[in-house]
């Protein structure tokens, strides 16, 4: 059959003529009946030499009864080489079951639309999407398939990077809500979903200063270099990312002119990308990501894009994480400051003052006992007149020594004003906080200061009380007055209780 025939056999099928005005969007071309053969003819010889997407005849079998010319541009074959041959011998084989399953339900007038992957002229595969139609000749009875095939390399392509890109959205979405905090925990969640995201076996966040390169978080294959060990930065990977604007890429070691270090030689990893990380406007180190396989794909900007949106999200996180540690470190000194004496580290007055209100509710709640003492070191005005201020603070510094060595755990203690100390024993009925107050007592008499060779023993006296429940605060702290002015009165270097 030569191609004039195969020509005028398209021509008078109407359903052909049909989906090739479909196929080209013309409208108001003659119709089948209204032009002569030799018009048809022509007409349909146009039009498939003009096509952008190759027209194609196939016998029920599948081989090729004619192909347009479009076939040469789309896939680099003449149409007089397909002409006779197979149209299963240029499918990937991975395809064939699925074109066979639809080929063998067409049916008269059915139409159907397959994406598949057809071999090039030049033995490359491209995808294309094929609109088919099958139909039976009048006069043969035979079946037949006019088939219009299309390049669809470019839209599957844009299809999948929309399709990745909407996983990195997600990704990144799936990310952000996992770094609100900043822990570590979070960070190496964080890293992993990135890592597999790129398709690496390692990922990592390091710290990088004057010492050299920490390896502050790792995630993914064990790497020779476990979290917080450090290595040299000089002529390493890390060094070249931190000092780096761009985002540093490489598919193969072997091939990339960056200083690779510890990468390549100790790790084993032949791909990498990693960014810079900068906190609180200096450079911090790197989130980076390997693997010890080179990578089949060169990088592409969207996950450069993508690692460097991340990169932002780690660096706020240790961001927050490092000013939540110094506000809590801040937050500790003020409140060091606003509860602690400076000269003793003891409690301050109010705040020891709190303790003995907390403890009286306690006692009233659950019926404990509950006793304190008055502490004041004798003879500390002449301590201060004879050799010294500095000597008074020592001094009251070697009380307050004391008095944290010989008091428990559970018991108070704090500097109530001058040399006056408030001691608080929760729990402690009376005889047992005498036998206390006396070992207080010892302790402070043991102890002496020291000046310009001047030897100047100390001593304490105490007065101390149980509280009697439902009393205030201030009539406890009266009656313990009380009791420290008659030891005092009896001749200091004693305890007196009430």
């Amino acid at each position: 059959m030569n191609r004039t025939e195969k020509l005028r056999q398209l021509g008078f099928h109407r359903q052909a003529s049909l989906q090739l005005e479909d196929e080209l969007g013309l409208e108001g071309l003659p119709r089948i009946g209204e032009t002569t053969p030799s018009q048809q003819a022509a007409i349909h010889e146009h039009l498939v030499r003009v096509a952008p997407n190759f027209l194609s005849l196939h016998s029920e079998n599948g081989d090729y009864i004619f192909a347009s010319d479009a076939i040469e541009h789309v896939l680099g074959y003449r149409p007089h080489e397909l002409v006779g041959r197979n149209a299963y011998e240029f499918f990937h084989p991975d395809d064939i079951k699925r074109i066979a399953e639809d080929h063998a339900s067409h049916t008269n007038g059915d139409r159907r639309r397959v994406e598949y992957r057809i071999r090039r002229h030049d033995g490359t595969w491209l995808w294309v999407e094929t609109d088919s139609r099958s139909y039976v000749d009048e006069r043969t009875g035979q079946r037949f398939i006019v088939a219009v095939t299309r390049d669809v390399e470019r839209r599957r392509a844009q299809e999948e990077q929309l399709t990745w890109l909407n996983r990195q959205l997600k990704l990144m979405h799936e990310v952000a809500l996992r770094i609100n905090g900043g822990s570590d925990e979070e960070l190496l969640i964080a890293l992993r979903l990135m890592r597999e995201a790129l398709g690496m076996e390692a990922g990592m966040i390091s710290r990088i200063d004057e010492s050299g390169v920490t390896a502050r978080l790792t995630e993914g294959i064990d790497l020779p270099v476990p979290m917080g060990a450090v290595f040299p930065k000089q002529n390493s990977i890390t060094e070249h990312t931190a000092g780096s604007v761009m985002v540093v890429a490489f598919e193969n070691a072997a091939d990339n002119p960056a200083p690779h270090g510890l990468i390549s030689e100790a790790w084993k990893l032949q791909s990498y990308i990693g960014t810079r990380l900068n906190v609180n406007g200096r450079v911090y180190g790197t989130l980076a990501f390997g693997s010890r396989q080179p990578r089949e794909k060169p990088w592409t900007n969207d996950e450069k894009q993508l690692v460097t949106l991340a990169g932002q999200w780690v660096q706020r996180s240790i961001e927050l994480a490092l000013n939540k540690q110094e506000l809590e470190k801040s937050t500790t000194r003020l409140r060091r400051l606003a509860t602690r004496d400076a000269l003793t580290g003891l409690w301050n007055r109010a705040e020891v003052i709190n303790r003995l209100h907390a403890e009286m509710e306690r006692s009233d709640r659950y019926h404990t006992p509950l006793c304190i003492a008055m502490l004041d070191l004798d003879h500390f005005k002449q301590i201060n007149d004879t050799i010294g201020h500095a000597a008074g603070d020592d001094a009251l510094r070697l009380v307050a020594e004391a008095l944290h060595a010989t008091l428990r755990t559970t018991d108070i203690c704090g500097r109530y004003g001058g040399e006056e100390f408030l001691v608080i024993w929760p729990n402690v009925g009376l005889e047992a906080a005498d036998q206390a107050a006396e070992r207080l007592r010892g302790a402070i008499g043991g102890l002496a200061v020291e000046s310009d060779e001047r030897h100047v023993p100390l001593a304490a006296s105490l007065g101390i009380t149980e509280y009697r429940r439902g009393e205030t605060l201030d009539d406890l702290l009266a009656r313990a007055d009380l009791a420290l002015y008659e030891a005092k009165h009896a001749g200091r270097d004693r305890v007196i209780s009430r």
